[in-house]
C-alpha cells in the first residue's frame, strides 16, 4: 500500500494538491502492483499505479454588503482526478556480494492523467462557474539503478532511483526504506517519490506522487 499524496500545477498556475487522507476519503478506485522475473543476471518487470478520486462538495458563505444587507453566497466544487502510471523495465545485475546488491536498469514510463475542477458561485439570481481541466499522456525513456544494502539476519536497506525524459521534459523517481526477508516473503517499509515536469504549452506544468509505502513481495 502506497500512502501517496498528489501535488501538481496546471500551465495556467492552478494548484492541484491532495493529501493521502483526502485521497482515502474520496477514493473511487485504486490499483497498485509490481512484478519481476529473474534469470541469472537479467530481470524484467513493471510496476503500475491507478487512481480515481472524486470530490463533490459545497456550502453557503454569508456576506455583508455596503448597504448593510446580507447576501448568502452558495459555493460548489466538483473535483476529479484519475490516471495511470506504468513503468516497464529491464535490469542487469552489476554487483551482488554478501553486503551489497546493485542492478542497472533501463525502461520506460507511461503517464495518462486527467484532472478536472468545476467551481460554482451563486448569489441570488447571479452566478458564475469556472472550470479548470488538464490532461496529459506521456511516454518517457528512463535509466537508473536499484538494489539493497544487506544488514544481516534477514534485514536490508532497499533503494531505487531513475531519471528520464521524452514526451515530458523530465521524470524521476526515488525510493528507499528498510526490509525484512523470510523464506519466500519480503516485507518492506519505503518512502517513494515519483515526479514529472512538462514542456511549456502542455496542460500541466508539473505533477508528483509521494509518501510512505508498505509492501509485501512473494518469491516463486
Amino acid at each position: 500500500m502506497w500512502a501517496a499524496g498528489i501535488s501538481g500545477e496546471t500551465s495556467g498556475g492552478g494548484e492541484l494538491e491532495m493529501g493521502f487522507d483526502q485521497l482515502i476519503e474520496h477514493l473511487n478506485f485504486a490499483l497498485m502492483g509490481a512484478f519481476e522475473a529473474r534469470h541469472q543476471r537479467w530481470a524484467f518487470g513493471a510496476d503500475l499505479l491507478y487512481l480515481n478520486v472524486g470530490v463533490d462538495d459545497g456550502g453557503t458563505v454569508p456576506l455583508s454588503v455596503a448597504s448593510g444587507d446580507r447576501i448568502d453566497l452558495d459555493v460548489s466544487a466538483d473535483a476529479k482526478t484519475k490516471g495511470w502510471a506504468v513503468t516497464p523495465r529491464a535490469a542487469y545485475n552489476l554487483l551482488d556480494t554478501n553486503r551489497f546488491r546493485l542492478d542497472a536498469l533501463l525502461g520506460a514510463r507511461y503517464l495518462n492523467l486527467d484532472a478536472d475542477l468545476d467551481l460554482g458561485l451563486q448569489a441570488g439570481r447571479f452566478g458564475t462557474r469556472r472550470r479548470i481541466a488538464a490532461s496529459v499522456v506521456t511516454w518517457d525513456v528512463i535509466t537508473g539503478a536499484k538494489g539493497r544494502v544487506k544488514l544481516g539476519d534477514g534485514w536490508s536497506l532497499p533503494y531505487y532511483a531513475d531519471i528520464g525524459a521524452g514526451d515530458s521534459e523530465l521524470t524521476w523517481q526515488l525510493g528507499g526504506g528498510i526490509a525484512y526477508s523470510m523464506s519466500q516473503v519480503d516485507l518492506a517499509l519505503w518512502y517513494r517519490h515519483m515526479a514529472w515536469e512538462f514542456h511549456d504549452g502542455d496542460a500541466l506544468s508539473r505533477v508528483s506522487f509521494n509518501g510512505p509505502m508498505l509492501s509485501a513481495s512473494w518469491r516463486f
